[in-house]
């Protein structure tokens, strides 16, 4: 598991690509999919192009104070999942970046 510190570094954007990793991942049960699902539909809610973003969010606070909200959330969810849900395997990006060095000079 992630620890807190490092999910609450990282950007609403990045946290919103972990979610659809995990609403994607056949590794993720059926509540943890349908969590990561609405996190991000709300994330895309929230940077949506109309004025307001969302009803109710009408002044330059009220989105900020929505925005923090909506990443302690996301940051709380993502901190009871196993990493491997949302961060590539590290095994096959070291695999994949020694095929591409491999490769490299083939081409000369």
């Amino acid at each position: 598991m992630p620890r807190m510190g490092e999910l609450e570094r990282q950007d609403l954007n990045m946290l919103a690509m972990y979610c659809l990793r995990v609403a994607q991942s056949a590794a993720a049960d059926p509540w943890q999919a349908e969590q990561a699902k609405q996190l991000k539909a709300q994330w895309a809610l929230f940077i949506g192009h109309t004025h307001p973003p969302i009803p109710g969010l009408n002044s330059k606070e009220d989105i900020l104070a929505y925005g923090k909200e909506l990443k302690r959330r996301m940051v709380s969810f993502l901190a009871g999942c196993p990493m491997s849900l949302f961060l590539p395997d590290q095994t096959a990006v070291a695999a994949n970046s020694k095929t591409s060095h491999a490769t490299a000079g083939r081409g000369k």
